[in-house]
């Protein structure tokens, strides 16, 4: 039985500060078996090597570096030609400087700006775009927080919860997020780490 493995995939525009306050937030999830870590990724072939084993990854690396990336959760959840060709093992979290759209699954909405997009049981992404213009101490406390919510969403719990004091409920754009996840003391409510946990600990009993 091997451990499960979440990789934070991150473009050059990103601080090693910024994925540090990530990494806080992911590794609060070893005490369920997950293992976090992190690896920079470039444009080119050989320098997106870290991304070959990872869900949808060839796909997260070209995403990172887009300018403003249109795109739905379905999108991380196939491959590229070659990535399709390649086992995958590892489980993804894509960092960005660059701003995200994200394209309504219905076919009536409009395309609207998101700081996170993630697919379960796959992978996700988030952007530090707004981020970087909250005050210094915030803007790491929401990596942080970022870091937890996306490996939530990840790992089973994508749905927003409605415990009002629980880390994985819902907001409406990256002032809201401020406002009410930043600035106020939230934490996994008891269901979502549950939840959480038993994912996790199911894709260990998978080998």
């Amino acid at each position: 039985m091997s451990q499960p493995k979440l990789r934070i995939l991150y473009s050059k525009g990103v601080d090693i500060q910024e994925i540090d306050a990530a990494l806080k937030g992911a590794k609060r999830f070893s005490e369920f078996g997950l293992m976090c870590e992190h690896a920079l990724v470039g444009r080119k072939r050989k320098e997106s090597y870290p991304a070959r084993d990872v869900y949808a990854g060839e796909k997260i690396v070209k995403l990172i570096y887009s300018d403003g990336p249109l795109l739905r959760a379905s999108d991380l959840n196939s491959e590229t030609f070659i990535g399709a060709r390649r086992t995958k093992s590892v489980f993804g979290l894509g960092i960005t400087n660059r701003l995200i759209l994200q394209t309504p699954e219905s076919e009536s909405g409009k395309p609207y700006e998101s700081i996170e997009i993630a697919c379960p049981g796959r992978s996700g992404i988030f952007s530090v775009f707004r981020l970087r213009t909250f005050p210094d101490q915030e803007h790491l406390r929401a990596m942080e927080i970022l870091g937890t919510r996306m490996i939530g969403r990840i790992f089973g719990r994508n749905e927003r919860c409605e415990d009002p004091e629980c880390i994985m409920g819902g907001f409406t754009d990256a002032n809201d997020f401020l406002y009410r996840f930043v600035r106020q003391p939230r934490d996994l409510c008891i269901l979502c780490a549950q939840t959480i946990s038993v994912f996790i600990s199911s894709i260990g009993r998978q080998d």
